[in-house]
């Protein structure tokens, strides 16, 4: 899950105690049901960079969803936060990044070198579910197999 608005006049404490009393709940529904809660931080919303994913991650039990592409933009380091986060970790978000113009890209493109974060994953034990994504691109098949072609070779 996501989530966590921005209000257009700053985010106030209390915002990150009613998203985290609120992805509480998403971990107990979850767990009821034998899932496992994942929370993914996002652009656009109060939880963006590594600061705000260590204040959520302290205030909840939640696991922990890193997009890589959401997560540099934002000014983190995506293998540095899988390093950090690594207990929480059992599905990962793996997107590449291109900073002017913004755009997400195949793997192998843009500014984020994907190759630190593969090597954070194997470092840590990871062993969970990849999403590789591409949310906009001319031709989807292609991003897909250029993505692909990059972790067959990573």
């Amino acid at each position: 899950v996501g989530g966590g608005a921005k209000r257009h006049d700053g985010t106030r404490e209390e915002d990150f105690t009613k998203l985290a009393a609120a992805l509480e709940q998403v971990v107990a529904i979850a767990t009821e049901r034998g899932l496992r809660a994942h929370y993914h931080p996002h652009l656009t919303t109060i939880v963006e960079g590594p600061d705000e994913v260590s204040k959520i991650m302290s205030m909840t039990s939640i696991d922990f969803c890193p997009d890589t592409a959401h997560l540099a933009a934002a000014g983190g380091d995506p293998a540095a936060m899988i390093r950090q986060h690594k207990d929480r970790i059992s599905y990962v978000h793996l997107k590449g990044f291109q900073a002017d113009p913004f755009a997400f890209v195949p793997l192998d493109r843009g500014d984020l070198d994907i190759a630190p974060i593969v090597k954070a994953m194997r470092d840590t034990g990871f062993d969970g579910w990849v999403a590789t994504e591409l949310d906009a691109w001319p031709d989807p098949a292609e991003g897909a197999r250029v993505s692909m072609d990059f972790l067959k070779n990573a």
